[in-house]
This record gives C-alpha cells, structure tokens and sequence, in this order.
C-alpha cells in the first residue's frame, strides 16, 4: 500500500516536471517571437 503511495507520488512529480518544462519552453518560444517581432518593427521604422 504505501508503495503504492509513493509510486503515484513519483509518478505525479515527473508528470509535474514534464508539464513545467513544456511550460518553460512555450514561454521561450513566446519571448523569441517576441524578440524577432520587436526586431521587425525596429527595422521597419529605420527605412
């Protein structure tokens, strides 16, 4: 029983890592597009 419990608890913990590093990532992905539409408008408001 309580191996049970602690496997679910496991479990539980590696899905949660899983979900903050997909998490992290989205938010990478946000700030490069981000950056790049930053970039964009900079160089379109130099010519």
């Amino acid at each position: 029983q309580l191996y049970d419990g602690s496997y679910c608890t496991i479990t539980g913990l590696r899905l949660l890592m899983t979900d903050i590093t997909e998490l992290f990532a989205l938010i990478s992905n946000l700030l490069k597009l981000y950056n790049g539409i930053a970039q964009f408008n900079a160089l379109r408001n130099r010519e």
